[in-house]
């Protein structure tokens, strides 16, 4: 059988592996949240399963056509379990909950961990496969493994792009799954075909035609340990790679997907680099020092280029505009400079190694399943020891300068174990100790380092950033930025707003923790998913609610709470409040426990927080409200299409059908109840009367009724007109995680404002209105005047957000005219105004 198709098989065979890892991932979010241990635990697994498949077939003896015969038939069984391997998952998930097995997560995740060995066991077995396949047709171990492994992670690469930008978000994880097993099927139903021709080619292996001297050769326990030390350095470094591009680029699925590829694509080119017998000379072991303090080199620039990176981001944002560019350029190239020249080096390591194991010609193959073997268990212990302990206790530097220190230590190592040290190698021990110095160096130094942060942090010229707290745990990078010149205060989860002191940032999260308790009769438990850094929990204490139940993903960033607050009300010396650490969804799946009123406050779904806008959740939070309860959650108009916005809210009205949309000034917010919903103006004057966080209410324009009924935009029946024939957000077809292009465009808000707009009608605040109050005829016409307003501020806003200021003080003239009263007009009013004048006044200078 001609190379050529062997090669392809290891290419398909990669591109499915890598694809099946990224749909295993995103079940796992969907069955044990979106945390830090759901994606270290099916890397593990991953990683585990293919080193048992890797380990033990390269050892199994094989007659010279069952080497072929057996890569087939494990592409096969790699089929066959990958299409099960899916449903059963989702079985096995529906027992954990309350009544059957419980919320015993440890044992989740234990049968979860075996289900995922079975089919990961058959595809890292095709490596040591090929490779004996390979072996007899090439004569030279470093050239063959480096092909056959090469052109699998180019598998890996394409299966990594074409996962995240078409699979998953086109056709949706269960027909991706059954893609790629019946790929992995195809290559079983190729081989009669070509079974043939491989019995016309077959002869014994030379393995004695590679001209190696038993010099070169190192004693297998030195190359089964420096191969477990390049697994772990390598995915520790993977790892902070990751944290560190994550402070910088949006935390979508795009970047990730990017970041990953090009890992890929480079270590994939390092090993096709040595099958083309580049570096592949008598002193081998010599190389590979020299290449391995190569990699300390590189790990070390990851110090200079967290300042210069976002600092070369900065001064070329205005050349970045264009959705295309933030999406694909910006993490391409950021990939490409801090991670692509190492991940070429890693590339060539273990093909070097695989060259250096003294193998019987009887027992060629082996070393591969045993030095694979090494690797990824040193692979595991990476991701466990960094995810969990590294990064959050030494910090993305400093484990970046560890990993620096175990290449320079194992590089020098390997130069001083000759009997002769040459110039050559001179030359390389004394850049080796001089790196050693200098990673010492700074590793103290590290307090003077600099720390990963957003790029518009202290770079913007308006701006007079201090930089409060700070702190990288497991879950993610904090950090909490004060102007000195205007006060905001803005907080971040990696690269990830996820509170701000703005004035629509802080309108939003009071309409989110106001808005259902005032709805509800006499609210007396509620649960706050998202408490961040405590602001909509602090409104939610002026309520005498009596139980006030918190979750947070990331549970770090509540140490951050006390610099708030004086706008979350010291929420956490409030004894009715319960913190618990987590992901809200899951939380919810393993309790028993129903709400009177339940408030969510995601980050954007392309953010991260997905699984929290599907069908499938707003049922598990609908099941755990009370009869009668409230439903309320964030929904931005940013970075979403008018399309995508629109499934959003569909998804929402499909289990919620009384439900209402809002518009907090420049962000959604959809309240849905179990029963009809009816606003009693008397009551809500006096409930707002004697708030205790009243002057909050009032900062926000929410302390007056009519300030509230402005803000519907839609009732259930301009939703049901609304959401005609739309298709529905689904755990299986997660569109919003991966948003169009177009919806970085810099008017995508103001055409979402614009598609919401013709549905806005005062009829729908009718309709909640008791009978009585509609009898009321000067309340109405106030009413009238305020909603009419409102309508005419929010033109503005779609304005302004086109750039047209002229057009937006129209409006807010209008709007100012015909309601003096309302302050937050004025306000506007005036801020565009003065925004005006001084443009103007830069025009004329």
């Amino acid at each position: 059988m001609n190379n050529f198709f062997w090669y392809t098989f290891s290419f398909l065979s990669g591109f499915c592996a890598l694809t099946f890892e990224l749909l295993v991932y995103k079940i796992f979010s969907l069955q044990f949240g979106t945390t830090h241990g759901a994606g270290a635990t099916v890397l593990a697994a991953y990683l585990l399963g293919s080193g048992l498949g890797i380990f033990l077939l390269g050892r199994l003896r094989f007659s010279i056509l069952d080497k072929e015969l057996g890569f087939a038939l494990s592409q096969g069984l790699a089929g066959v379990t990958v299409a099960l391997t899916l449903p059963v998952l989702k079985a096995i998930d529906t027992l954990f909950v309350p009544g059957i097995l419980g919320s015993s997560t440890v044992l989740h995740y234990i049968i979860a961990f075996g289900v995922l060995l079975l089919p990961t066991f058959f595809l890292g077995g095709a490596i040591p496969l090929l490779y004996r396949v390979m072996i007899r047709k090439e004569n030279n171990r470093g050239k063959t493994i480096g092909a056959v492994y090469g052109w699998n992670i180019a598998g890996g690469a394409l299966g990594t792009v074409c996962t995240t930008f078409y699979l998953v978000p086109t056709l949706g994880i269960t027909t991706s799954n059954l893609i790629i097993a019946g790929m992995l099927l195809l290559i079983l139903g190729l081989y009669p075909l070509v079974s043939r021709a491989a019995e016309r080619s077959s002869k014994p292996p030379q393995t004695g035609s590679e001209r190696i001297s038993p010099k070169g050769f190192l004693p297998s326990s030195e190359t089964i340990v420096t191969a477990f030390l390049l697994g772990f350095c390598g995915l520790t470094l993977e790892l902070v790679w990751m944290r560190i591009l994550s402070t910088f680029l949006p935390n979508r699925n795009y970047s990730f997907g990017i970041i990953l590829a090009i890992y890929l694509v480079g270590y994939a080119l390092g090993n096709l680099i040595i099958s083309r017998r580049i570096l592949l000379g008598k002193d081998r072991a010599g190389r590979l020092a020299k290449i391995l303090l190569g990699l300390s080199f590189i790990t070390m620039t990851v110090i200079p280029l967290t300042r210069l990176l976002p600092d070369l981001l900065y001064l070329v944002r205005e050349t970045l505009i264009s959705p295309w560019r933030q999406v694909i350029v910006v993490p391409g190239l950021l990939s490409i400079v801090m991670v692509f020249p190492a991940t070429v080096l890693m590339g060539m390591t273990l093909p070097l190694l695989v060259s250096l194991f003294k193998t019987e010609p009887s027992e060629i193959g082996s070393e591969v399943g045993v030095l694979f073997g090494a690797n990824i268990s040193g692979s595991i212990i990476g991701v466990l020891l960094a995810g969990f302990i590294f990064i959050s206790t030494l910090g993305s530097l400093r484990t970046a300068l560890v990993i620096a220190m175990l290449y320079t230590l194992t590089g020098c190592y390997l130069l001083l174990k000759g009997k002769k040290i040459l110039s050559k190698k001179r030359i390389a021990l004394r850049a080796g100790f001089l790196f050693l110095a200098l990673e010492i160096f700074a590793f103290v130094a590290y307090p003077y380092l600099p720390k990963p942060l957003p790029v518009s942090v202290s770079r913007e010229e308006s701006r007079d950033d201090e930089l409060l707290f700070y702190k990288e745990a497991a879950s993610g990078t904090i950090s909490v930025i004060d102007d000195q010149k205007t006060g905001i205060r803005w907080s971040y989860i990696n690269n990830s707003a996820v509170c701000g002191t703005t004035y629509d940032a802080l309108k939003v999260v009071r309409i989110l923790a106001h808005l259902p308790l005032l709805l509800h009769a006499a609210p007396r438990e509620v649960l706050v998913i998202g408490f961040g850094l405590g602001v909509t929990t602090g409104n939610i204490s002026s309520y005498p609610v009596e139980i006030i139940d918190c979750v947070e993903l990331c549970p770090e960033i509540v140490e951050a709470a006390p610099l708030y607050a004086s706008f979350n009300r010291d929420v956490l010396s409030d004894r009715r409040v319960n913190l618990s650490g987590g992901d809200g969804r899951i939380w919810l799946k393993h309790s028993n426990r129903t709400y009177d009123v339940i408030t969510c406050d995601p980050t954007h779904p392309a953010l991260g927080s997905g699984n929290l806008y599907t069908t499938e959740f707003f049922k598990l939070a609908k099941s755990h409200l009370k009869e009668p309860g409230i439903f309320v959650q964030y929904f931005p108009l940013r970075f979403l299409t008018p399309d995508e916005l629109k499934r959003a809210i569909a998804t929402f009205h499909d289990i919620f059908p009384q439900s209402y949309f809002c518009l907090g000034l420049s962000h959604g917010v959809m309240v849905g109840s179990t029963s009809s919903l009816s606003i009693d103006p008397q009551l809500w004057r006096e409930r707002l009367r004697i708030n205790p966080a009243r002057s909050d209410l009032m900062k926000s324009s929410l302390a007056r009724i009519y300030d509230w009924l402005a803000l519907i935009m839609m009732g259930p029946q301009e939703l049901t007109q609304f959401c005609h024939n739309i298709p529905l957000v689904t755990d299986d077809k997660p569109v919003l995680e991966y948003p169009g292009f177009n919806s970085l465009h810099p008017f995508t808000w103001s055409r979402n404002l614009d598609s919401l707009m013709p549905m806005r009608n005062i009829k729908a605040v009718l309709r909640i209105l008791t009978e009585e109050s509609k009898q009321d005829k000067t309340f109405l016409t106030t009413l009238e005047r305020f909603f009419e307003a409102k309508t005419l501020l929010i033109k503005g806003n779609s304005a302004l957000g086109r750039g047209n200021i002229d057009q937006a003080l129209h409006y807010l003239g209008k709007a100012k005219r015909l309601n003096w009263d309302d302050e937050e007009i004025r306000n506007f009013h005036q801020y565009l105004s003065q925004l005006r004048a001084a443009e103007k006044l830069q025009q004329y200078q």
